[in-house]
């Protein structure tokens, strides 16, 4: 003989949903791989725009060469090893060869709206010594610029000449994959409790750029319409429905490959004649909470 599917089965199969739901539903972290990007930096004018946006925390290593003029000799990007300044005209002093290196600089603006400011130039930091070479950790976000460690306060640069090709690669040797934290949901929760999602992203290699759900950070998760979504996703071929605490079951662990034969079993056992979604709301049956309501 057939067995009816009473409203109370019905209510207990829209709880477990409800908590598979909000346990199957996935979170990516994206980490932005190496590129290498070539800028060719001319000595006038003094900066260059490189076009690269970079966020904070991002690992650069820049390598340059070439031959440019602050005014005297052609000299590498490494400075003039025969000018030994005591800082007076540079953006930032930071040794006695220093005059005419490659700089970079991470923001909207390396003049900073003081050029040709003696009371404002050299700074003492806010530019990173490149030369040749240099390896860094992205202080903040913003734009790299590139440009030449002179004329910061007599802007005198129309005897500067040449120009440096830098080549700028982006992003870590990136080993280890992006670790995701989920904070909520985590637990069992009362049927129609407002619960908000909260999760995080970290990587120990380079700067994550996005970290993305179904359901963004801070807001509710809508079980029942991201169920056809997990659904669609399941993990290593398997669907884990995660039941309600009970003395007996913890959970059902299904391999998606045989989730339409499992549907056709279960309607043929209940007599059902149809699979359809689930309601929007459960059907009432006095109990506020999925907990035990078998």
């Amino acid at each position: 003989m057939k067995r009816s599917f009473t409203s109370r089965g019905t209510r207990y199969l829209y709880c477990l949903f409800l908590l598979y739901a909000l346990v199957a539903t996935g979170l990516s972290g994206f980490v932005v791989g190496q590129t290498t990007t070539q800028v060719t930096v001319p000595a006038n004018p003094l900066w260059t725009d490189t076009g690269i946006a970079l966020s904070a925390g991002q690992a650069v290593t820049i390598s340059a060469s070439g031959s440019w003029s602050w005014g005297g000799p052609n000299i590498g990007p490494d400075g003039d090893p025969n000018l030994f300044s005591g800082g007076g005209d540079e953006f930032e002093f930071f040794d006695i060869v220093n005059h005419g290196r490659l700089l970079g600089f991470v923001g909207p603006d390396p003049y900073q709206g003081q050029w040709g400011n003696g009371g404002f130039f050299p700074q003492t930091s806010g530019y990173i010594s490149v030369g040749s070479g240099q390896s860094f950790a992205t202080p903040y976000a913003g734009e790299l610029w590139l440009g030449l460690n002179d004329d910061a306060v007599t802007e005198a640069i129309g005897d500067n000449g040449g120009e440096v090709v830098a080549n700028i690669t982006i992003g870590g040797s990136d080993v280890t994959a992006p670790a995701i934290a989920i904070s909520v949901p985590t637990t069992v929760y009362t049927l129609n409790q407002n619960v908000a999602a909260k999760y995080s992203c970290t990587d120990p290699d380079d700067a994550v750029v996005s970290c993305a759900g179904p359901v963004a950070n801070g807001v509710p998760v809508d079980t029942i319409d991201k169920l056809d979504q997990a659904l669609s996703r399941p993990v290593d071929g398997l669907h884990t429905f995660v039941l309600a605490p009970n003395p007996f079951v913890r959970e059902i662990v299904l391999e998606a490959s045989g989730l339409e034969a499992a549907t056709s079993q279960i309607l043929e056992e209940y007599g059902i004649p149809a699979a359809k979604r689930l309601p929007a709301s459960p059907p009432p049956d006095g109990g506020p909470t999925c907990p035990g309501d078998y």
